[in-house]
């Protein structure tokens, strides 16, 4: 939790939402489940195993955030 005010600076409550959808082609090589990890999303959108969505519209913001502070942190 490196992103938390006191652990780190960086911490921001606003995330950028970034809808994604898969190919065909990742759906026939089996590529279909919850991805959460940043430098695998952005490998399957250059790989064109992934768009953003709606389907075919290229990956990257979809123009509206997330508000997700930290209401509260126990030590």
């Amino acid at each position: 939790m490196g992103g938390i005010p006191t652990l780190a600076l960086d911490h921001s409550p606003a995330w950028d939402a970034q809808l994604l959808t898969w190919t065909d082609e990742a759906t026939e090589r089996g590529f279909r489940g919850q991805v959460r990890e940043e430098f695998q999303i952005l490998t399957f959108a250059q790989d064109g195993l992934i768009t953003g969505f709606p389907a075919g519209t290229r990956f990257g913001t979809s123009n509206f955030a997330i508000n997700c502070p930290i209401v509260l942190r126990l030590d």
